[in-house]
Protein backbone atom coordinates (compact mmCIF):
# COMPACT_ATOMS: atom_id res chain seq x y z
CA UNK A 1 0.00 0.00 0.00
CA UNK A 2 1.32 3.45 -0.91
CA UNK A 3 0.03 7.03 -0.83
CA UNK A 4 0.85 9.81 -3.30
CA UNK A 5 3.11 11.51 -0.74
CA UNK A 6 5.30 8.39 -0.43
CA UNK A 7 5.79 7.95 -4.16
CA UNK A 8 9.21 8.87 -5.66
CA UNK A 9 8.88 11.46 -8.45
CA UNK A 10 11.41 9.87 -10.80
CA UNK A 11 11.01 8.13 -14.18
CA UNK A 12 9.47 4.67 -14.13
CA UNK A 13 6.56 4.99 -11.68
CA UNK A 14 3.24 4.33 -13.43
CA UNK A 15 -0.30 4.76 -12.11
CA UNK A 16 -3.00 2.60 -13.72
CA UNK A 17 -6.80 2.72 -13.58
CA UNK A 18 -9.90 1.55 -15.46
CA UNK A 19 -12.69 3.76 -16.83
CA UNK A 20 -16.05 2.05 -17.38
CA UNK A 21 -18.25 2.64 -20.43
CA UNK A 22 -21.49 1.26 -19.00
CA UNK A 23 -23.74 4.23 -19.70
CA UNK A 24 -26.70 4.56 -17.35
CA UNK A 25 -26.71 0.86 -16.38
CA UNK A 26 -23.94 -1.31 -14.97
CA UNK A 27 -25.69 -4.55 -15.97
CA UNK A 28 -24.07 -7.05 -18.31
CA UNK A 29 -20.71 -6.76 -20.01
CA UNK A 30 -19.36 -3.52 -21.44
CA UNK A 31 -16.09 -1.98 -22.56
CA UNK A 32 -13.49 -0.45 -20.26
CA UNK A 33 -10.50 1.81 -20.91
CA UNK A 34 -7.16 1.18 -19.24
CA UNK A 35 -5.31 4.42 -18.43
CA UNK A 36 -1.59 4.24 -17.61
CA UNK A 37 0.24 7.45 -16.60
CA UNK A 38 3.97 7.73 -15.96
CA UNK A 39 4.22 10.06 -12.95
CA UNK A 40 7.38 12.08 -13.62
CA UNK A 41 6.84 12.73 -17.34
CA UNK A 42 3.04 12.68 -17.67
CA UNK A 43 3.34 10.22 -20.59
CA UNK A 44 -0.03 8.46 -20.79
CA UNK A 45 -1.29 5.48 -22.76
CA UNK A 46 -4.98 4.55 -23.00
CA UNK A 47 -6.25 1.20 -24.30
CA UNK A 48 -9.73 -0.28 -24.83
CA UNK A 49 -10.60 -3.54 -23.02
CA UNK A 50 -13.43 -5.87 -24.07
CA UNK A 51 -14.51 -6.23 -20.43
CA UNK A 52 -13.05 -6.36 -16.92
CA UNK A 53 -11.62 -9.87 -17.29
CA UNK A 54 -8.04 -10.32 -16.07
CA UNK A 55 -6.79 -11.55 -19.46
CA UNK A 56 -7.72 -8.27 -21.21
CA UNK A 57 -6.08 -6.19 -18.48
CA UNK A 58 -2.89 -8.26 -18.82
CA UNK A 59 -2.91 -7.93 -22.60
CA UNK A 60 -3.32 -4.13 -22.41
CA UNK A 61 -0.48 -3.89 -19.86
CA UNK A 62 1.77 -5.89 -22.20
CA UNK A 63 1.04 -3.36 -24.95
CA UNK A 64 1.65 -0.36 -22.66
CA UNK A 65 4.94 -1.88 -21.46
CA UNK A 66 6.18 -2.14 -25.06
CA UNK A 67 5.41 1.49 -26.00
CA UNK A 68 6.18 3.34 -22.74
CA UNK A 69 9.31 5.41 -23.52
CA UNK A 70 10.82 5.00 -20.03
CA UNK A 71 11.52 1.70 -18.23
CA UNK A 72 8.67 0.84 -15.86
CA UNK A 73 9.93 0.31 -12.30
CA UNK A 74 6.67 0.19 -10.39
CA UNK A 75 2.91 -0.03 -11.05
CA UNK A 76 0.40 1.58 -8.71
CA UNK A 77 -3.32 0.73 -8.90
CA UNK A 78 -6.53 0.94 -6.92
CA UNK A 79 -7.95 -2.09 -5.10
CA UNK A 80 -10.01 -3.45 -8.00
CA UNK A 81 -9.96 -7.18 -8.76
CA UNK A 82 -8.90 -6.35 -12.34
CA UNK A 83 -5.48 -5.38 -10.90
CA UNK A 84 -5.18 -7.40 -7.68
CA UNK A 85 -4.88 -10.82 -9.30
CA UNK A 86 -2.43 -13.48 -10.46
CA UNK A 87 -2.25 -12.15 -14.05
CA UNK A 88 -0.99 -8.70 -13.04
CA UNK A 89 1.24 -10.22 -10.34
CA UNK A 90 2.80 -12.47 -12.99
CA UNK A 91 3.22 -9.53 -15.37
CA UNK A 92 5.16 -7.59 -12.72
CA UNK A 93 7.21 -10.58 -11.56
CA UNK A 94 8.32 -11.50 -15.09
CA UNK A 95 9.63 -7.96 -15.71
CA UNK A 96 11.00 -7.14 -12.26
CA UNK A 97 8.38 -4.43 -11.70
CA UNK A 98 7.28 -3.44 -8.21
CA UNK A 99 3.56 -3.21 -7.41
CA UNK A 100 1.67 -1.05 -4.90
CA UNK A 101 -1.98 -0.19 -4.38
CA UNK A 102 -3.95 2.73 -3.00
CA UNK A 103 -5.70 2.85 0.33
CA UNK A 104 -9.37 1.80 0.11
CA UNK A 105 -11.69 4.62 -1.07
CA UNK A 106 -8.81 7.12 -1.44
CA UNK A 107 -8.78 8.34 -5.05
CA UNK A 108 -6.21 10.99 -4.14
CA UNK A 109 -3.63 8.20 -3.84
CA UNK A 110 -3.60 8.10 -7.66
CA UNK A 111 -4.01 11.76 -8.67
CA UNK A 112 -2.10 11.66 -11.96
CA UNK A 113 -4.06 8.86 -13.61
CA UNK A 114 -7.36 10.13 -12.19
CA UNK A 115 -6.84 13.47 -13.97
CA UNK A 116 -6.10 11.69 -17.26
CA UNK A 117 -9.29 9.64 -16.95
CA UNK A 118 -11.16 12.86 -17.69
CA UNK A 119 -8.88 14.70 -20.11
CA UNK A 120 -7.93 11.67 -22.23
CA UNK A 121 -10.93 9.35 -21.89
CA UNK A 122 -14.22 11.00 -20.89
CA UNK A 123 -13.51 14.15 -22.90
CA UNK A 124 -13.41 11.99 -26.06
CA UNK A 125 -15.80 9.12 -25.29
CA UNK A 126 -18.44 10.79 -23.13
CA UNK A 127 -20.66 8.77 -20.79
CA UNK A 128 -22.65 6.59 -23.20
CA UNK A 129 -22.58 2.77 -23.16
CA UNK A 130 -20.19 0.81 -25.40
CA UNK A 131 -20.56 -2.96 -25.51
CA UNK A 132 -20.34 -4.26 -29.09
CA UNK A 133 -17.37 -5.61 -31.05
CA UNK A 134 -17.73 -2.76 -33.57
CA UNK A 135 -17.59 -0.19 -30.77
CA UNK A 136 -14.59 -1.95 -29.23
CA UNK A 137 -12.68 -1.69 -32.51
CA UNK A 138 -13.64 1.96 -33.03
CA UNK A 139 -12.79 2.87 -29.43
CA UNK A 140 -9.46 1.05 -29.67
CA UNK A 141 -8.48 3.00 -32.77
CA UNK A 142 -9.63 6.30 -31.24
CA UNK A 143 -7.71 5.81 -27.98
CA UNK A 144 -4.44 5.04 -29.74
CA UNK A 145 -4.79 8.33 -31.61
CA UNK A 146 -5.60 10.13 -28.35
CA UNK A 147 -2.41 8.73 -26.80
CA UNK A 148 -0.36 9.82 -29.81
CA UNK A 149 -1.88 13.32 -29.80
CA UNK A 150 -1.26 13.87 -26.09
CA UNK A 151 2.27 12.46 -25.99
CA UNK A 152 3.71 13.66 -29.30
CA UNK A 153 1.78 16.76 -30.40
CA UNK A 154 0.33 18.62 -27.41
CA UNK A 155 2.61 21.42 -26.10
CA UNK A 156 3.61 21.05 -22.46
CA UNK A 157 5.54 22.91 -19.75
CA UNK A 158 7.66 21.02 -17.22
CA UNK A 159 9.55 22.38 -14.23
CA UNK A 160 13.18 21.21 -14.61
CA UNK A 161 14.91 22.86 -11.64
CA UNK A 162 14.03 25.14 -8.75
CA UNK A 163 16.82 26.60 -6.61
CA UNK A 164 16.99 28.79 -3.52
CA UNK A 165 19.76 31.08 -2.33
CA UNK A 166 19.75 32.63 1.13
CA UNK A 167 16.03 31.94 1.48
CA UNK A 168 15.24 33.51 -1.90
CA UNK A 169 13.80 31.48 -4.77
CA UNK A 170 15.73 31.90 -8.01
CA UNK A 171 14.06 31.84 -11.39
CA UNK A 172 13.13 28.20 -12.15
CA UNK A 173 14.19 26.37 -15.30
CA UNK A 174 11.16 25.38 -17.39
CA UNK A 175 11.24 23.05 -20.39
CA UNK A 176 8.80 23.52 -23.29
CA UNK A 177 7.68 21.16 -26.06
CA UNK A 178 5.78 17.90 -26.36
CA UNK A 179 6.47 15.22 -23.75
CA UNK A 180 8.98 13.40 -25.97
CA UNK A 181 10.97 16.55 -26.70
CA UNK A 182 11.05 17.51 -23.02
CA UNK A 183 12.46 14.13 -22.00
CA UNK A 184 15.09 14.24 -24.77
CA UNK A 185 16.57 17.47 -23.38
CA UNK A 186 16.14 16.55 -19.71
CA UNK A 187 19.16 14.23 -19.72
CA UNK A 188 17.39 11.64 -17.55
CA UNK A 189 17.08 8.85 -20.11
CA UNK A 190 19.46 6.15 -21.25
CA UNK A 191 20.64 6.11 -24.88
CA UNK A 192 18.31 3.20 -25.68
CA UNK A 193 15.24 5.04 -24.43
CA UNK A 194 16.28 8.26 -26.16
CA UNK A 195 16.26 6.30 -29.41
CA UNK A 196 12.81 4.92 -28.54
CA UNK A 197 11.37 8.41 -28.01
CA UNK A 198 12.91 9.69 -31.25
CA UNK A 199 11.31 6.80 -33.10
CA UNK A 200 7.91 7.44 -31.47
CA UNK A 201 8.07 11.19 -32.13
CA UNK A 202 9.61 11.44 -35.56
CA UNK A 203 9.07 8.18 -37.49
Amino acid sequence: METWFERPKEPGYVEIDLVHHSGASGKGEFIYTLTATEVSTGWTEVRALKNKAMIWTRRALDDVYCVMPVPIKKLHSNNGSEFINAHVKGFCKERGIGFTRSRPYRKNDSPYVESKNWSMVRAYTGWRRYDTDEELEALGNLLKLVSMRHNSFMPQMKLATRKKRVGKSLRPTILYGNLGEIELVSGRLSHAYEKKIRRLNYD
